[in-house]
């Protein structure tokens, strides 16, 4: 197959709690495309294992971790699915993927469950499964596991690979994250790791886009949800898909009909510009100091503005960001 007829490849790269996933269900509303969401979860269970299990009947072991991400998102962006461990196939969030894997996962549920105790068909399904991918005209990847600095080497390897880097304000990104920093020192110890891995993605990105001009775009959550439809229009024009007007409906029900959805996962916001300062209302200040002093260099970089005193964190007129 020559390199033109192939999907454009796109990744979605960006931070727990950051909106990718809301990002990526706008993205999936297009027919087009092919959709994948956090292909890199399963390895939080089975990099430990240090062994993987493939179709050919062999199994792996003593991979490197960016050797082992590489050729997951290579093997999904090549549509060669039949490259993939066996334990992708394992993997949650069904519901979350596009239409084509989010039904194929649906159709072998018990398959799965049995891990594959009829393997030819299953493979015979995930080559059916391929044929659908390499009709689609973009294959879209989300994840939260993965840096530039880690998929850098993509760049070179896939000629019209896409990025879209999605940031946001550290400060309620931490807050949704609080669950998790028990892991951690202390708060500033978090908020110094996520801001640190952040500012290092900008500095990557600024570099790839010297080496490849409009191959990445930088999108601001708090743009994304105040102006969700204009936003995306401008993704869809990148990405070179249709924006249709159902997708403009769906976009408008997620973001401003004041229907929200139900669910950990639910990207449905009913009212998406007050979502941006919901977090002001009911933060901490001194929680709030604690983020500010460890990322305020990286604020200067994205526009950012630190937060004075608490009268300043309440006040939601008040925008934290530069236009």
């Amino acid at each position: 197959m020559v390199e033109d007829a192939r999907p454009t490849p796109v990744i979605i790269l960006t931070y727990a709690r950051s909106g990718s996933s809301f990002l990526g269900d706008i993205i999936r509303q297009a027919e087009e495309v092919f959709y994948v969401f956090e292909p890199l979860h399963f390895l939080d269970h089975h990099i430990h294992l240090d062994r993987l299990t493939f179709f050919n009947g062999t199994t792996r072991t003593s991979y490197q971790y960016s050797v082992l991400v590489n050729n997951i998102i290579s093997s999904i962006f090549t549509c060669q699915l039949i490259n993939l461990p066996l334990e992708f196939w394992h993997g949650k969030f069904v519901d979350m993927h596009g239409y084509q894997l989010q039904t194929f996962l649906t159709k072998f549920k018990s398959e799965r469950s049995a891990r594959y105790s009829k393997q030819m068909e299953f493979k015979i399904a995930i080559q059916i499964l391929q044929l659908e991918c390499i009709k689609s005209k973009v294959v879209v990847i989300k994840t939260i596991r993965a840096s530039l600095f880690l998929v850098q080497g993509l760049f070179s390897q896939l000629e019209r690979l896409k990025t879209l880097h999605l940031v946001r304000d550290p400060r309620p990104t931490i807050i949704s994250q609080k669950i998790y920093i028990n892991d951690f020192d202390s708060v500033s110890d978090y908020a110094a790791n996520l801001c640190f891995r952040i500012s290092n993605d900008i500095s990557m990105s600024n570099l790839l886009t010297v080496l490849y001009p409009s191959s990445i775009v930088r999108i601001r959550y708090e743009i994304l949800t105040t102006k969700p439809v204009d936003t995306s229009k401008n993704i869809y024009q990148f990405l070179n898909l249709t924006f249709t007007k159902r997708i403009k409906y769906v976009i408008w029900k997620k973001t401003s009909s004041g229907i929200s959805g139900k669910g950990p996962l639910n990207t449905v916001k009913g009212n998406s510009t007050e979502m941006v300062n919901a977090w002001r209302l009911s933060a901490n200040h001194s929680f709030v100091k604690s983020i500010d002093k460890k990322c305020q260099y990286l604020y200067k970089k994205l526009g950012y503005i630190q937060i004075s005193d608490i009268a300043m964190l309440k006040n939601t007129s008040v925008a934290l960001f530069l236009p």
